[in-house]
């Protein structure tokens, strides 16, 4: 994952029913960055809290993208603007958030954490943004999107939360890989689940989806034995994804 500083932009409540998700959006989103000069640093989706009171569309997730290099900090905000206000579904409730990450305060790292167990309310994310010099924007009325998008900034930026659906050419996972070959598409580590590498040579049937976790500020791909061999892995977060709409993946 890249060294230089990030830029980490929020976005949340960007989908309706039917409708391609807010992660979908995102890997858009990024492709209209690489083409300004921005070299992409992956997008993390962040779960909240499920709750009949939070007025989501499928499972109240939001995604951060980030970006390194050298960004001319207005023309991308209103790049993204312009870019969620015009491809966000009708009827949705599109929140932005734009921070570096290393001026992200600790408070909006709580901020994120608190929005996974209990309702929040949108006053709570616009005065934390307004204090902290967070630049966070409502694209509708009522801001729906805000806490969300100001929320999944606090947790990337804290490096210990998340599932990466983009990050170099982890899509392209497919069949059978070696743990070297899993490495080359840009994930950090292979382990198990005692937090041990696995050797370069172990073999992962990918089941074609490898969406490392964002643990430590690195992307982190957890694998467990296939019960019907023992010599081969599987990612172990893969039964879980399939409950969730391939759009927000």
């Amino acid at each position: 994952m890249s060294q230089q500083p990030l830029l980490l932009i929020g976005i949340d409540d960007t989908d309706q029913k039917d409708t391609p998700g807010t992660g979908h959006l995102a890997r858009r989103l990024l492709d209209e960055l690489v083409g300004i000069g921005c070299k992409p640093a992956g997008i993390t989706r962040h779960q909240f809290l499920v709750d009949p009171q939070i007025p989501y569309t499928s499972h109240n997730s939001a995604a951060c993208l980030a970006v390194a290099g050298s960004v001319n900090l207005n023309r991308l905000r209103e790049l993204c603007l312009s870019f969620v206000r015009s491809n966000s579904a009708k009827g949705s409730h599109p929140g932005l958030c734009v921070a570096w990450q290393h001026e992200v305060p600790d408070e909006l790292v709580g901020f994120g954490l608190s929005a996974q167990q209990r309702v929040l309310q949108f006053d709570e994310a616009v005065s934390l943004a307004e204090r902290t010099g967070i630049w966070l924007k409502a694209l509708s009325n009522p801001p729906d999107g805000v806490i969300g998008s100001l929320g999944a900034v606090g947790l990337r930026a804290g490096g210990n939360d998340g599932r990466f659906i983009q990050l170099g050419q982890i899509r392209r996972a497919t069949g059978l890989m070696s743990v070297a070959q899993i490495e080359a598409l840009g994930v950090d580590e292979v382990l198990d689940g005692q937090d041990q590498p696995l050797d370069k040579c172990a073999n992962v049937d990918t089941l074609d989806w490898i969406r490392p976790r964002l643990r430590d500020h690195r992307a982190k791909l957890y694998v467990q034995r296939r019960a019907t061999d023992v010599d081969l892995w599987v990612p172990a977060d893969r039964s879980k994804s399939q409950r969730l709409s391939n759009s927000s993946q």
